[in-house]
């Protein structure tokens, strides 16, 4: 009984770290959208997609592999947070070197900073301490972001998303505080930690390539409409993501969640339905200067389902230190949506763009379908 009430307390602690945070990130968004328009918001997702991809070149699949590896050896993988620091510095530089913008370059250092504190959480279970540093830096983005904004315009707003991520650099001094390199350590890690890479880095890649394509093509209103539907979607998304970020480490320490997981596709299908058919209707009525939002939101909704699909195969395949079956579903996904966007893009305009992203996502869930059901059995 003991037992079964600490795994509610923990999964509660996730999923109301996880609600709470992406509500206060979600209304942001919203919020933002409404501030600065339709061309605005395009400029703006430009930029933090630019500063996810530079996160993401960066950060070396260290995430993925301290939480793994924490979670089964009961200590936060120290030796590799100097290497995933270096290469942060490394990025943040080059960054502002190519589009001399400050926020951007501080986004990726802070968001490198912040990822290896919560991933030594997440891997100790320390979920509750996990939930308040996402919540904390969520309500810090808010207050510095909207803040700056009226300082620099959309330059603050940058800037003060990358400054929520860098008191929590605090946590990472008393975790670490004799911080060595340890190569033994790295080379043992080196085949998961770079399959971790490779999909850490087509993730973002999925989550953030579609927006550099798509600004030059169709220009920043399409992209702010295509921006605001996207945020939507990711808010409709939190209970998935809060299940994989709960069950990523239950995994890893061999603890299976198939129920959970069952009843997580269940309603990732009733939160599609409400936003096909409820989603056109509302998104417009609030946001009149995004003509084109209420479409791309009812396409984008069916995209739940597959999301929700791919974020438990990858917690359970991470879990079984099978990382390269993940990173290959990673690859299909962007390979896919690349040649959908280009081929159906230039057919059906931002709606092409939209069903490149829903596709995309099905034919991940069906390769990691087949992986599970037919190479695991024999694993």
């Amino acid at each position: 009984m003991t037992g079964r009430f600490l795994k509610i307390k923990d999964l509660a602690a996730v999923g109301s770290g996880n609600v709470i945070s992406k509500v206060i990130a979600g209304v942001f968004w919203i919020y933002i959208a409404s501030l600065v328009g339709a061309v605005g918001y395009g400029n703006l997702s430009y930029f933090v997609a630019i500063a996810e991809i530079g996160m993401g070149i960066a950060l070396l699949g260290v995430a993925n592999t301290n939480v793994v590896f924490t979670s089964k050896e009961g200590k936060t993988q120290s030796p590799l947070y100097p290497i995933a620091l270096i290469a942060g510095i490394i990025a943040a530089i080059s960054t502002f070197l190519i589009f001399e913008n400050v926020g951007v370059s501080v986004i990726i250092f802070g968001n490198i900073l912040f990822s290896l504190v919560v991933s030594g959480s997440l891997g100790l279970k320390q979920y509750k301490k996990w939930a308040i540093c996402f919540i904390l830096q969520k309500i810090l983005m808010v207050i510095l972001a909207i803040s700056l904004y009226y300082v620099l315009d959309i330059d603050g707003i940058l800037l003060g998303i990358g400054l929520s991520f860098l008191p929590f650099g605090i946590f990472l001094l008393r975790n670490v505080k004799k911080p060595v390199f340890n190569f033994k350590i790295v080379k043992s890690r080196f085949n998961f930690m770079m399959h971790s890479y490779g999909t850490a880095l087509t993730k973002t890649l999925s989550q953030s390539l579609d927006k550099l394509i798509i600004a030059p093509i169709f220009g920043f209103e399409l992209l702010g409409n295509y921006y605001l539907g996207f945020q939507v979607i990711t808010l409709m998304s939190m209970l998935p993501a809060s299940v994989a970020q709960y069950t990523l480490p239950q995994d890893a320490s061999g603890i299976h969640h198939k129920k959970l997981k069952i009843i997580t596709v269940f309603v990732s299908i009733v939160f599609a339905i409400v936003g096909v058919f409820i989603g056109p209707k509302v998104l417009p009525f609030f946001f009149p200067q995004f003509a084109e939002v209420g479409q791309i939101i009812q396409i984008m909704s069916i995209a739940i389902v597959p999301i929700t699909i791919n974020l438990l195969y990858n917690s359970k395949l991470f879990g079984l230190e099978e990382s390269k079956f993940v990173l290959i579903g990673s690859i299909i996904f962007v390979m896919a949506q690349i040649v959908l966007i280009l081929t159906l893009g230039q057919i059906y305009g931002i709606y092409g763009v939209t069903w490149a992203f829903v596709i995309a996502n099905w034919i991940q869930s069906i390769y990691l379908f087949i992986i599970d059901r037919f190479k695991l059995q024999t694993l």
